[in-house]
């Protein structure tokens, strides 16, 4: 019976965080099928005069699986997406599907007006454009 020294479980463990570390810079080059962007999309956020416009890339995602709310001064965007075959025959032997998903909090400089929401998905890209509040209500004075 072999016993292992404690120099050697340190050394071992050193390995094994250089192994971790090579995986993880592996998975966010995409070398595979996953995408760091999906768990958590980044955003873009303009203010022109007259808007607020908010950009964002989300790949592979339906509109319908996209949804939107309001909570004070933020904007709410979850989505979901969903991956795999969706046209199985009889002869289909295995099949893998994911699901994954996320939700996003974006913090808004300035009220805007939440009836007067726009959106659009293109190829990928959500724009959503938020008019910007004039009323006097929204400023103390």
């Amino acid at each position: 019976m072999d016993f292992v020294k404690k120099e050697s479980n340190a050394e071992l463990t050193s390995l094994q965080q250089q192994t971790d570390r090579s995986f993880e810079s592996f998975l966010e080059q995409g070398h595979l099928a996953i995408s760091t962007t999906q768990q958590n999309p980044v955003f873009d956020l303009i203010e022109t005069e007259e808007e607020i416009l908010i950009t964002t890339e989300l790949p592979g995602i339906d509109r319908e699986d996209i949804s939107m709310a309001f909570s004070g001064d933020k904007l709410i965007i979850n989505g979901k997406l969903k991956s795999g075959l969706e046209d199985k025959d009889e002869n289909f032997l295995h099949t893998e599907e994911s699901h994954s998903g996320f939700n996003r909090v974006i913090p808004l400089p300035v009220p805007v007006d939440s009836s007067k929401i726009k959106s659009d998905l293109n190829k990928g890209l959500l724009e959503i454009h938020l008019t910007k509040c004039f009323s006097s209500e929204y400023f103390i004075g």
